[in-house]
């Protein structure tokens, strides 16, 4: 009934939790007040989870339970770039935070020259 290869949708699933259960994530939800929606997230996520691998067998038999695994997978893949851009914020954030150590290169750029 299936024709082509096999959806997968497991490990981007798993890449989700994982990032989900990040200290990173963790901050971003406390500061931007979203930890109740990133912890409904977790949870809908590892339902999921629990439950793929019987899905992703039964799709050799089911054409909907195709189309509907390759809706899953298609936004696993939005959810996994939309918590990279949260995750980026934070570490742009952190890194902001961080006084720049510019002015001590400029210096020393200033007093050694170094020629060939």
């Amino acid at each position: 009934m299936t024709g082509g290869e096999d959806i997968v949708v497991s490990p981007q699933i798993q890449v989700i939790i994982d990032k989900l259960k990040s200290p990173m994530l963790h901050d971003f939800g406390s500061k931007w007040g979203v930890e109740i929606e990133l912890k409904q997230l977790y949870d809908t996520a590892s339902r999921i989870y629990a439950m793929i691998d019987v899905l992703e067998e039964k799709q050799r038999k089911d054409g909907l339970l195709r189309v509907h695994l390759e809706f899953l997978r298609s936004s696993a893949y939005c959810t996994d770039d939309l918590l990279d851009e949260f995750i980026y914020e934070v570490l742009k954030e952190k890194d902001e935070s961080i006084p720049s150590t510019n002015h001590k290169q400029e210096e020393v750029g200033e007093n050694y020259h170094f020629g060939m």
